[in-house]
This record gives C-alpha cells, structure tokens and sequence, in this order.
C-alpha cells in the first residue's frame, strides 16, 4: 500500500473521532472488527460528511448534511485528488455538494423524528429513509429550505 494511504489510515484510526478539517469536514473509516487470536481490523468505507453550505447548523431538532461513502482507500484519494495527507484540508462542503449534485454522494435531512437521504441519478432525485425501498420524487430540490421543508412535511411512504 503506498505511504499516502498508510498516513490517511494512521489519522482515521479512531473509529469514532476520524479527523475532522478546518472546514469542519469529518472524515472517518468504518472498521470491521475481527477478534480471532489477535485483534484486526478491515476497512470497511470511508465517510465524508459535512453540513450543506449555507445551513445554519444551531438548530438541534434539524440536520442538514452531504456526504459520501467510498468502498475503498484508493477511491477516496481518486475523488479528492488526494496527494499528501495536507489536501485533506481542501475538502469542503462546496465540494461534497458538488460531488452529490453529480450523482457521487447524497445529503441526509432530518427534521423532528423524520429523516431522508436524498441522491441524484441521471437528473433525477430519490428519496429513501433507509428501512424502505427507495422512490423517485417529482422535482430536484435545491437549497436548505427546499429540503427542509420536504423533509419536514414528508412522512415517507413508498
């Protein structure tokens, strides 16, 4: 594994603080723990998450993040154009917006008790709240107050 993959893995070791940038981006590794006769663990994904740009994140009964998932080390570095574990401070909400408007992420609402993902595929948005089947919506919503009201008036039904 080259060494940039072995720095971003030592910064992510802790499953549960990852690292977080000075754009308040958090990056985190989900681990398989294995307990055989030694402790190991296996990358999983890696998360990347931040809130929308533009929302106001002071409000506890509302969420409204974009994030990403990658299978794997390499693909994150590919997304990202990753180089040295410094670039990480480059990844910005702007740029995870931008990846989810391209079909390459997805933005998470919640709202009270309701939560949505939302993703874009082939100019089309799906809605899904992850324990049913996901469905297509009518139009692509745009901007924090788009998705928080669908989400706030949305009871999900498939």
């Amino acid at each position: 594994m080259p060494n940039i993959e072995l720095e971003i893995l030592k910064l992510l070791e802790d499953p549960l603080d990852g690292y977080t940038n000075l754009f308040d981006v958090q990056i985190t590794a989900n681990l398989k723990i294995q307990h055989d006769r030694v402790l190991r663990s296996t990358l999983q994904s890696i998360s990347v998450t931040g809130y929308y740009p533009g929302y106001d994140n002071q409000q506890k009964e509302i969420s409204l993040e974009v994030y990403a998932d990658f299978k794997t080390i390499l693909d994150f570095i590919n997304r990202y154009k990753i180089v040295e574990v410094m670039d990480l401070e480059f990844i910005t909400p702007e740029l995870l917006l931008q990846h989810y408007q391209e079909g390459k992420g997805a933005v998470f609402c919640s709202v009270d008790s309701n939560y949505l993902y939302f993703r874009i595929e082939n100019d089309a948005m799906f809605v899904s709240d992850y324990s049913k089947p996901e469905r297509k919506i009518d139009k692509l919503l745009v901007g924090v107050e788009e998705f928080i009201e669908y989400t706030r008036k949305t009871s999900y039904l498939p």
